[in-house]
């Protein structure tokens, strides 16, 4: 007799079945199923960090050469050939922070304009809590590093699309949490 196996349809939402713990190979072959023709060829990973409550954000180089220069971020970058958004964004982490987070969640993935390239981006976001490893943390990217409320989003410069995700994020916790 066949053993069958049922699979939750996204990680995001069978995450919250089994607290995201998923065999890497799941992970990659889910990934390379979502690529198809249509999907954009520009990859960027990013981290919702969490830190005690808090967003954790960069204020970006005032550099015309990437994107988005001085204003406030989440950390992340492209991905390298060849490499699926869950090593991706643990390799952005801790090459701008210095540090290794415990475990990230996988949350979704926003496909978006970027001027500065002149492509369609696809950008995977995940999810962190930093309160274990902040105390080792190391800004090597970037201008300056905040945790910040929520509330205080609303009156810093954000990217847009780094704002709706950060928007769609505390919605999500906020119907979670109650």
């Amino acid at each position: 007799m066949s053993r069958k196996k049922i699979l939750d349809c996204t990680i995001r939402f069978g995450g919250y079945l089994n607290n995201w713990n998923f065999d890497k190979k799941l992970v990659k072959d889910l990934y390379r199923y979502e690529m198809t023709d249509k999907t954009p060829k520009m990859q960027t990973s990013h981290a919702i960090l969490m830190l005690s409550g808090k967003y954790v954000l960069q204020l970006r180089d005032d550099k015309p050469s990437i994107s988005a220069p001085g204003e406030w971020s989440l950390f992340g970058g492209m991905l390298n050939d060849g490499e699926v958004p869950s090593e991706g964004i643990k390799r952005e982490i801790f090459e701008e922070l210095n540090i290794k987070p415990q475990h990230y969640r996988a949350l979704w993935y926003m496909d978006y304009y970027l001027p500065l390239e002149k492509k369609d981006v696809r950008t995977w976001l995940f999810e962190a809590e930093v309160d274990k490893v902040w105390g080792a943390h190391k800004l090597n990217e970037g201008k300056d590093v905040k945790a910040l409320s929520y509330h205080e989003l609303k009156d810093i410069k954000i990217p847009d699309v780094m704002r709706k995700a950060l928007e769609r994020h505390h919605k999500e916790r906020e119907r979670i949490n109650g």
